[in-house]
């Protein structure tokens, strides 16, 4: 039996459950359901079958960046030579030294990163200078007009993959995106205890008149928002894109918070 076959009959299987014992769980249980499920998906998917039974209002979401690791890279071949670019060294140039499309990739892998919440941002950091280097415009000046556009989206996209990885919380909200369950502000409920406390701090930030007073509000801020992203990362290891999400709504406030408790610094201390 071929592969694509295999991956669609698995899939059916998915897709066959009885209806009335996914009524009856939970929406953390259908939540962590959809991320066990989605690798199938993108297995099917890319074999670019034609799937008019998949509805995107089924129970099933986009595939999470967790279970799509290199998908997009197995399947790459050189637009120009034909050779397969589907490894780390091939990501910008293939062996033939034509400059590769890169928009299909997940931005885990535009850096040559596992997707993973947990990065080593000083890895991040080196890899975005030495692609810099790699990628600076005054090295590639002779190349064809239609690498030469390759080449600006290669540099437009390792700059937002970059900012975006950089950070717990926009690096957790791209996740969320790529698994199919974004934050809208029609699903971003916070528990009005946590809010009324958000709103109290803020009170005491505005209330600050010295470096003395501010300091403790950051410290505690600053260890909750450890403890949190420590939570999402836990979230994020075990599939649970339920509590990944709360956890991420509130990381937002957090963030929040030492953000403006920097430009308070930069603007008056």
């Amino acid at each position: 039996m071929s592969a694509p076959i295999k991956i669609l009959n698995s899939l059916q299987k998915l897709i066959s459950i009885n209806i009335r014992q996914i009524s009856a769980v939970s929406s953390k249980e259908i939540c962590n359901f959809q991320f066990k499920a989605n690798q199938r998906i993108r297995q099917y998917h890319s074999f670019n079958f034609l799937t008019p039974h998949l509805h995107t209002s089924t129970l099933f979401a986009k595939i999470s960046i967790r279970n799509r690791r290199n998908y997009s890279l197995q399947h790459r071949e050189c637009w120009r030579c034909g050779k397969p670019t589907n490894t780390k060294e091939d990501i910008f140039f293939c062996s033939c030294g034509v400059v590769q499309a890169v928009h299909t990739l997940s931005y885990f892998e535009i850096m040559s990163l596992d997707d993973n919440f947990d990065v080593d941002t000083t890895l991040l950091s080196q890899k975005y200078k030495e692609l810099q280097k790699l990628l600076h415009p005054d090295k590639h000046t002779l190349k064809s007009e239609e690498e030469k556009r390759l080449f600006e989206e290669q540099s437009s996209l390792v700059n937002k993959a970059y900012s975006t990885l950089i950070k717990p919380l926009n690096r957790a909200l791209y996740m969320l995106d790529q698994a199919g369950h974004p934050i809208e502000e029609q699903n971003s409920d916070v528990d009005q205890d946590f809010l009324m406390e958000i709103m109290e701090i803020n009170e005491d930030i505005a209330d600050a008149d010295s470096l003395e007073s501010l300091k403790p509000i950051e410290m505690v801020n600053k260890k909750r928002l450890e403890d949190n992203i420590s939570k999402v990362s836990k979230a994020f290891q075990e599939g649970d894109i339920t509590a990944a999400k709360q956890l991420i709504i509130k990381l937002k406030y957090f963030t929040n918070i030492d953000d403006k408790i920097k430009d308070i610094y930069r603007g008056q201390f």
